[in-house]
């Protein structure tokens, strides 16, 4: 095992900027005297998937006090310490419960399907039998039409939401603000931390926003919101912050009233949460021993998917640091070929066209 996870060095210099030539390198090659390990490598591609090394058992098979959180880099097996730790909950479950006591959600629904997968291939239809395996929007939306039955809302992106904002800004004669500035407010701000008053905003933290707002500037811009959350109002438009937002308050609600949906919730890519989706699982599950299990990306809490990196150029250095490591994943993963297309200009990691 020293030799899979002893530091390794380069026979020669290496240039940390020079990405063709990177790329052009031959794959790495492990080698290891763990004989489980060996045997586990020259099996097939199933049963890797869902292999657990025993170094990480033990973050798997430890009961915890409360929350637990587990952060690693690209291709350390985070995935694989989530299924495996589902699992584990799963067999301590009480012998007299039934149903659903486990919740396995992550942000991505092609994820969310590949989880599902993974866990019949490790457990078989018993283990799925006890656990919920869904995708947080989804499960948000789950609970809107639980407690509005009969409504269906009219789904709408960003783009035609910031079409909105231009709108409503040029029927109101609104010219102090950008509508794109106003979207992300109101999208990582407002629906991010399922903010309904003004107090809740002006007192609101605005992490990796880039600009700062006085009081003055926060009222303008909570009139603003309010008269655009009238117009979705009006017209059941609805985006998928939104509804994680309402939901969070829907499942606050009825957690005053009733038992926990959840025994056990485990999340994995827990990164790509908004501060809504947190609200809405601390709700879901009850509070006690080995309540949340998080298994995220090893980058800071300051990170917030959506936001523009241009105008915060801390952010800018974490999403280029993502974009190096989601490479870095797609290019050791890959087992036929590789194809990598983009929009635009393309990444300055690819190796440069002749």
């Amino acid at each position: 095992m020293e030799q899979v996870t002893a530091p390794a060095s380069a026979a020669e210099p290496v240039d940390p900027a020079d990405y063709a030539a990177a790329v052009a390198r031959p794959a790495s090659l492990v080698t290891t005297d763990d004989e489980t390990l060996q045997a586990i490598l020259q099996g097939g591609f199933e049963r890797w998937q869902v292999y657990l090394h025993p170094a990480q058992r033990r973050v798997v098979e430890r009961s915890y006090s409360g929350p637990a959180r587990v952060s690693g880099g690209p291709g350390t097996g985070k995935t694989i310490v989530a299924l495996h730790r589902v699992k584990w909950l799963v067999q301590r479950l009480p012998p007299d419960s039934s149903g659903k006591d486990v919740l396995f959600t992550t942000f991505n629904k092609n994820l969310a399907v590949d989880l599902r997968q993974r866990l019949l291939q490790l457990g078989g239809p018993e283990l799925l039998d006890r656990v919920d395996v869904v995708n947080i929007d989804r499960l948000a939306t789950q609970v809107v039409s639980e407690a509005q039955p009969g409504t269906r809302p009219h789904w709408m992106d960003d783009s035609k939401a910031i079409d909105l904002w231009r709108a409503v800004m040029l029927e109101l004669g609104e010219a102090r603000w950008d509508a794109e500035f106003l979207h992300d407010e109101w999208s990582q701000v407002v629906l991010g931390h399922a903010i309904t008053s003004r107090q809740e905003y002006f007192r609101a933290r605005r992490a990796g926003r880039g600009r700062q707002l006085n009081r003055a500037q926060r009222a303008e811009i909570w009139e603003l919101v309010e008269q655009f959350t009238k117009r979705l109002d009006d017209q059941n438009l609805w985006t998928f912050r939104r509804v994680a937002a309402h939901a969070a308050r829907l499942e606050q609600q009825l957690a005053a009233a009733r038992e926990p949906r959840y025994r056990h919730i485990v999340v994995d890519e827990a990164q790509d949460l908004s501060s809504a989706h947190w609200m809405l699982l601390r709700a879901m599950g009850g509070r006690g021993p080995n309540d949340l299990f998080l298994v995220l990306a090893g980058i800071t809490d300051a990170a917030v998917p959506g936001q523009r990196a241009a105008a915060d150029p801390a952010r800018q250095q974490r999403e280029l640091m993502r974009a190096r490591s989601l490479l870095f994943v797609a290019a050791t993963r890959a087992r036929d070929e590789l194809v990598i297309s983009w929009n635009g200009q393309p990444s300055r990691f690819l190796p440069q066209q002749s």
